[in-house]
């Protein structure tokens, strides 16, 4: 699946991304799976704190607010 592909599953499934690890002090790191058309993905996203500004980041969030910042994804 390409990255648009990816992008638009995320808008139409919305699953949520949790918050996995702080990877430095100045990035955090979220995961996410989703499934389309019987295949299960997972996902990651690095968000640099210099990006949050005053945004409200929880620890559980929609993973369609993070495609900015989405790193990969794998076939589960």
């Amino acid at each position: 699946m390409e990255k648009n592909e990816v992008k638009k599953v995320l808008y139409r499934v919305k699953p949520k991304a949790v918050l996995e690890s702080e990877k430095t002090k100045d990035t955090y790191v979220y995961a996410s799976t989703f499934e389309s058309e019987g295949t299960g993905y997972s996902l990651t996203f690095s968000v640099p704190i210099s990006d949050m500004g005053d945004a409200k980041f929880e620890k559980e969030m929609d993973a369609h607010l993070l495609i900015r910042w989405m790193d990969s994804w794998s076939i589960l």
